[in-house]
């Protein structure tokens, strides 16, 4: 017969004892119970989630707080992060696809041809449609001139006559 006032008093004189017993528990059977934790998760998303939006609402400042105790401690990642973030939000594309889009071009500008460390990705303002990678000075020359081929034209026309 299950005795409460027993129980607590063997779990307040035995708290380390039991404590040991459990730490030592988690440490033998880690993969058991991680494979436990993955398919709790599993089956219950939604209801983690409503769990974990509760706690977001009711504990803004703690979690503000730990974001940005994180943050100033991982510096790199939230780099990469935004890094990654500003190509989806910007280009539409994910940092894997500038990537390859880089490579195939063999780091070189598609414009002049030059090799570059870093290259901007070249996009059309009206379309939002990717290009190409420029380097920064082809970059800035198709941004001055707008995009107007005609004005191309009559700077290569230009450069022609002047020559």
């Amino acid at each position: 017969m299950y005795n409460k006032e027993y129980a607590k008093n063997y779990r307040e004189k035995n708290k380390s004892k039991i404590v040991k017993q459990r730490k030592d528990y988690r440490e033998s059977n880690k993969e058991k119970i991680s494979e436990r934790n993955k398919k709790y998760r599993e089956n219950n998303k939604e209801k983690i989630s409503e769990i974990n939006k509760k706690y977001r609402e009711n504990n803004k400042e703690r979690v503000a707080e730990r974001v940005k105790n994180w943050a100033e401690n991982n510096r790199e990642r939230v780099r990469e992060i935004e890094k990654r973030n500003r190509f989806k939000r910007e280009y539409g594309i994910t940092l894997e696809e500038r990537d390859t889009m880089y490579d195939n071009q063999n780091g070189c500008c598609s414009i002049c041809n030059t090799p570059q460390e870093t290259l901007c990705i070249d996009h059309n303002h009206i379309t939002g449609t990717v290009r190409g990678m420029l380097c920064t000075p082809c970059n800035l020359a198709l941004g001055w001139v707008r995009d107007d081929i005609n004005t191309l034209e009559n700077m290569i026309e230009y450069l022609k006559m002047h020559a």
